[in-house]
């Protein structure tokens, strides 16, 4: 932990070799790749928050990576429920929309109670890392209860 150090160095640097790219179902925006480095020179200037602090910033944007995650989880969530409440209103079974059914209703509310849920956990770790304050709890939380209220 105390021996690891980040850096950022242009991708031309010599001795900076991209060893497999991953193929991705999502993000596309962002590569994920395996990286190596054949004995290239890092400039001091090049480190980022000093000499063996590159744990503490790794954990610190999995954090970030974590919000993220659970943030479009709930985006994805959201529609989920906007697109069940207007086919809800929009089916008809005896002669009614089965909107109007209590045991849909049920099933809508208890949605949207658990997307409401997910979306302030992920605004809440949101809030304490915006404040530069720890919250790798509430960011594993969230992640974790959105992701599985999008699959839901």
């Amino acid at each position: 932990k105390k021996g690891i150090t980040a850096f950022a160095v242009p991708t031309n640097t010599e001795g900076y070799v991209v060893s497999r790219l991953e193929d991705k179902l999502g993000i596309k925006a962002s590569d994920t790749a395996a990286l190596s480095f054949d004995e290239m020179f890092v400039p001091d200037d090049a480190v980022i928050g000093g000499l063996g602090m590159g744990y503490k910033i790794a954990l610190s944007t999995l954090e970030s990576g974590r919000i993220g995650i659970g943030a479009q989880s709930v985006g994805i969530a959201m529609e989920a429920v906007n697109r069940a409440l207007e086919y809800a209103r929009e089916r008809k079974a005896f002669d009614m929309p089965i909107f109007e059914l209590q045991a849909v209703q049920f099933r809508l509310v208890d949605a949207a109670t658990r997307l409401e849920a997910a979306r302030q956990m992920v605004l809440h770790a949101a809030r304490l890392k915006n404040a530069g304050l720890p919250c790798i709890r509430e960011a594993c939380m969230a992640k974790l209860f959105a992701s599985e209220v999008a699959e839901t």
